[in-house]
């Protein structure tokens, strides 16, 4: 057989496989020709999903940098003197009474109390000490915590249609760079006003990059790797060195300038990075995306076939009458088509916005507990890997539902025995006990959240999980810009209120998850019509 009918066989079994197979498969066959875990791809994650480390680091960080220094409220006529009170008197109040005041003085002020000047212990230099928002400006702290979360929202909207219209390539590299320059800008912010604009565009290109990264990472490798690379430990590996970094350089303004410092070199990936094969071809542009083929296979040692502009060309027309078929049949009111649709979208809404309130508020209010902030905001964060890995075994073992069902409760109750232990605990051990409990809480949350992950994709059906995923994403969101205000816990009462409305919370989502089906081990529904049929036989 001549070289010639051996390509046209070849581009004939394509064809055939194409009428029954969806697109990826098409994919799925030129990455295991060309090499999907070879150099290329070692090269190419290492780049994407390692920045990461650099975006949790900037996310989580803000639980450190508007974390609240010990202060005193000190007499203004002894301010900067060796006179100063700083003791039990004069901790953390807002205001001085008259016997609080220094007698001796000439400072006259009102006959019962009067405000003071406040000083920050210099060794931990935060927003918080940096423009004084204790007090009746301490609702600014919480303000800016939301700014960002709404800028993640934000950035997390734009992403999707962005990347669709000029590609994963561009704004993933524009993502970066904007996060280096908005972090780095940050740190030189002269007034909390300036400052909570400027983390809104760091928030946005997180947004970006959190929807945008593991969609790029995922088109250049086969099915069989992508639990491997979801399971790579990187935003706990960005928030550990975050935690380590803010204890030996506790300044707000210096986590900043490394944050971006750290972000720069990612940014040379765009020299090594290709646009998405799916993306390309789905806009015609068959030759560029026979071109980055060839350059994956040769930098793998692999040899490209000549068939491969066919089968770019099929991957092509099944992806555009994919996406035209979404895009004017399909929209966000088919998750609420009818009763029972909406029942679960409403579940499903509400517990990822639980998670997410939860999860940032106890982040955000890491500072009420007590001992070194650093030290519990590395175990918070450190400890939630391992979990996260015996989470994906057991929603294997005992099913999504249950397993769900299970790590919101025992959150819940981690969540209420913070009130039990504020009460009967003696002094000397609470807290101690408190952290202890505080930090089962939100392992379990974190448990909840990764079952809620793939339960959420599962349950909506092939046509429409897009839209189902992205509508939990959102609530989640609005969960995050509610945590600052709904669980601010600046002091040790405070936590315990929060802590409660986090057990309450939890609780009523583990209860409403027994309302939705098992998947496990069941065919996913790919149609609407298929979706009620499953509903409807519960």
């Amino acid at each position: 057989m001549s070289l010639a009918a051996e390509e046209a066989l070849v581009v004939e079994r394509w064809k055939c496989r194409w009428q029954i197979w969806p697109f990826r498969m098409i994919l799925e066959e030129i990455l295991a020709d060309i090499g999907d875990a070879g150099p290329f791809q070692f090269m190419f994650t290492a780049v994407i999903l390692f920045m990461e480390v650099v975006i949790s680091w900037s996310l989580l960080q803000t639980a450190i940098i508007a974390a609240t220094p010990d202060w005193w409220c000190v007499d203004p006529s002894t301010y900067g003197t060796d006179n100063m009170t700083l003791d039990n008197t004069t901790f953390q109040k807002c205001s001085l009474g008259l016997q609080d005041l220094d007698t001796s003085s000439n400072y006259t002020g009102d006959a019962s109390t009067t405000t003071c000047v406040r000083y920050y212990d210099p060794s931990f230099v935060t927003i918080v000490s940096e423009w004084d928002l204790v007090c009746e400006r301490k609702y600014i702290k919480a303000a800016i915590n939301s700014i960002q979360m709404a800028g993640i929202l934000v950035g997390a909207l734009l992403s999707g249609q962005c990347s669709d219209t000029f590609g994963r390539r561009i704004i993933c590299y524009v993502t970066m760079v904007l996060h280096a320059i908005f972090s780095l800008s940050a740190g030189f912010s002269t007034s909390w006003e300036l400052y909570a604009v400027l983390r809104l565009f760091v928030g946005a290109s997180i947004g970006s990059y959190l929807v945008l990264h593991y969609v790029y990472v995922i088109e250049f490798v086969r099915h069989t790797w992508r639990p491997y690379l979801a399971s790579i430990p990187t935003w706990g590996l960005g928030a550990g060195l975050m935690c380590l970094t803010a204890w030996r350089v506790p300044n707000w303004k210096y986590l900043h300038f490394i944050n971006a410092g750290l972000s720069t070199p990612f940014v040379l990936g765009w020299f090594i990075s290709p646009e998405s094969l799916r993306w390309l071809a789905a806009k015609g542009r068959i030759e560029e995306a026979d071109n980055v083929v060839g350059r994956i296979a040769k930098i793998n040692k692999r040899v490209k076939s000549n068939s491969v502009p066919e089968q770019l060309a099929l991957l092509a027309e099944d992806e555009k009458s994919r996406q035209g078929e979404i895009t004017h049949n399909y929209s966000y009111h088919l998750l609420c088509s009818d009763r029972r649709m909406a029942l679960q979208t409403t579940i499903l809404s509400f517990c990822w916005m639980s998670l997410s309130m939860s999860f940032y508020g106890i982040i955000f209010g890491v500072s009420a507990l007590s001992g070194n902030v650093f030290l519990n905001m590395f175990l918070l964060s450190v400890l939630e890997s391992p979990v996260t890995l015996f989470t994906s075994v057991l929603i294997n073992l005992f099913g999504r539902r249950k397993t769900g069902c299970s790590f919101f409760l025992l959150a819940s109750v981690m969540g209420f025995a913070i009130l039990i232990v504020d009460r009967v605990a003696s002094e000397g051990s609470k807290g101690t006990v408190v952290n202890i409990v505080a930090t089962c809480s939100k392992l379990f949350i974190a448990g909840a959240w990764t079952s809620m992950d793939t339960y959420s994709a599962e349950l909506h059906p092939t046509i429409i999980r897009a839209l189902g995923m992205g509508a939990v994403n959102v609530a989640a969101r609005i969960g995050g810009m509610l945590a600052p205000f709904i669980l601010e816990m600046d002091s040790p009462e405070d936590m315990v209120r929060c802590y409660v409305i986090v057990g309450s919370i939890m609780a009523i989502s583990g209860l409403s998850v027994l309302l939705l089906r098992e998947t496990k081990g069941r065919a996913l529904a790919d149609t609407l019509h298929q979706e009620q049929k499953e509903l409807g036989a519960l």
